[in-house]
């Protein structure tokens, strides 16, 4: 039912913000708290489900009209309770409406009298149609609905075709597989659902054949640098340049530019890296018949690193892939940390380098313990120190590879620099590449795994 064995419930597609979403997972970690992913919209953590549930209906006041919920079924009595608690206090509202506005809304002394009333009945007949069974009649499960009985759970047929023209095209592809799955005797919604996604679907064809494309020319850069490397060929100063193509890529924005329409940055390019990297590692694996999953940005245990590399039950190795590394020059650039400490220590900022080596170094160290590896199998691989190595910085190479052992804690080696040109920008056209060879001592190392 739910993609990890620890997740206990899933919360899709509510009414929300004159939308949909405030979607929510739910994981039950050891200790029986709960971990649960929002974006932020509720707390990360929480002592129990009945917590969990108050805080989100007190966050979330339409949390009754999820359209997609899935939810471990020990917790049924808690969730019916919130449920219909919910439920009477709209239609508590709804009386209060009613009552209040009769006499109490005045213009001119004039009261509403049934306006509110009225208007409640009205909505109901034009857009609503309820099936309440008496203890008599059938049970909802033995219900067979035909086509002239069905109306979307409550939708007339124009207001459901409006409805789904509201969803992003995710949730109408959510919606159509769960009904699928779970409702597959609805079959003037799916209908519906089907005609909705059809008229989409030219639309999605031009950018999704754009985008397929795009990344099918990347794997195909990939797996050449795979070969390449299996035939004792250098690979670095091909991986540079395919990184520099997509930095070109990023910018086709500026194709739009005009009196009236201009834009300053390109899109970022790190997914598209670590697909790449992810790629490369992929087709070498199948040369050399190792046998490895190469896992994307997969999350296992609440953690999810750029690139996993497991064989059989077994974690390998671990890489970070950086872009770039602006934000964490603290953590790579001895120079900033000084800058920085002194600009702290003399009250010109607030801002502390050691949080931030901290923050990161426990970025790459937390994967020791979740996937059972040593410092020995975690890597940072970033192309170039481009934003690290300013102008009048002394550092030499060497020196960031020593600083870097001591601020993550891993073994100097394990930083995969692609360049020995330190002030290389790969977002503009260069041919001073000046290529290492730690990328090729990285795949070596790999392939003896």
């Amino acid at each position: 039912m739910f993609s990890t064995d620890n997740q206990i419930a899933e919360f899709r597609s509510s009414v929300y913000k004159d939308g949909f979403g405030f979607d929510v997972s739910v994981f039950l970690n050891s200790d029986n708290t709960l971990q649960v992913q929002s974006n932020g919209l509720l707390a990360d953590t929480y002592d129990n489900f009945q917590e969990f549930n108050d805080d989100l209906a007190d966050k979330n006041s339409l949390w009754h009209t999820y359209y997609f919920v899935r939810i471990d079924k020990k917790y049924q009595q808690i969730v019916q309770t919130k449920l219909q608690e919910a439920i009477e206090k709209v239609f508590d509202n709804l009386g209060r409406s009613i009552l209040n506005t009769q006499d109490n809304w005045q213009f001119d002394n004039e009261p509403l009298n049934n306006f509110a009333k009225q208007s409640v009945q009205n909505a109901i007949n034009k857009n609503y149609h309820f099936e309440f069974l008496s203890k008599n009649e059938n049970n909802v499960s033995d219900f067979e609905e035909t086509e002239e009985e069905f109306n979307d759970e409550g939708f007339k047929e124009n207001g459901t075709k409006e409805f789904l023209q509201t969803l992003t095209d995710s949730q109408l592809v959510s919606m159509y597989k769960v009904t699928r799955k779970d409702n597959p005797n609805k079959l003037k919604f799916l209908s519906w659902l089907e005609t909705e996604l059809e008229n989409r679907k030219s639309k999605w064809n031009t950018l999704t054949d754009s985008k397929l494309k795009y990344y099918q020319n990347i794997d195909q850069n990939a797996k050449n640098v795979a070969e390449n490397f299996k035939n004792n060929l250098p690979v670095t100063e091909t991986v540079l340049s395919s990184i520099i193509a997509m930095y070109e890529s990023a910018k086709v924005e500026q194709v739009f530019k005009d009196e009236f329409f201009e834009t300053a940055y390109h899109s970022p390019i790190t997914g598209e890296l670590e697909f790449y990297i992810a790629r490369i590692l992929y087709h070498l694996s199948k040369l050399e018949n190792k046998n490895w999953k190469i896992l994307l940005r997969r999350q296992e245990s609440k953690t999810a690193p750029d690139i996993r590399i497991a064989k059989g039950n077994k974690t390998i190795a671990i890489i970070e892939v950086k872009a770039k590394a602006g934000w964490i020059q603290p953590f790579l650039s001895p120079e900033r940390y000084e800058n920085d400490k002194n600009r702290l220590l003399n009250g010109k900022s607030g801002f502390n380098p050691d949080h931030l080596i901290t923050s990161s170094k426990n970025q790459l160290t937390k994967y020791f313990d979740t996937f059972g590896i040593t410092n020995n199998d975690v890597f940072l691989f970033l192309p170039t120190l481009a934003l690290v190595h300013r102008k009048k910085y002394t550092t030499d190479l060497d020196g960031y590879y020593n600083y870097f052992a001591t601020t993550s804690g891993l073994p100097k080696e394990n930083l995969i620099l692609l360049s020995k040109n330190k002030r290389l920008d790969l977002s503009y056209q260069t041919n001073d590449l000046s290529p290492t060879n730690d990328f090729e001592k990285l795949l070596t190392r790999l392939t003896e795994y």
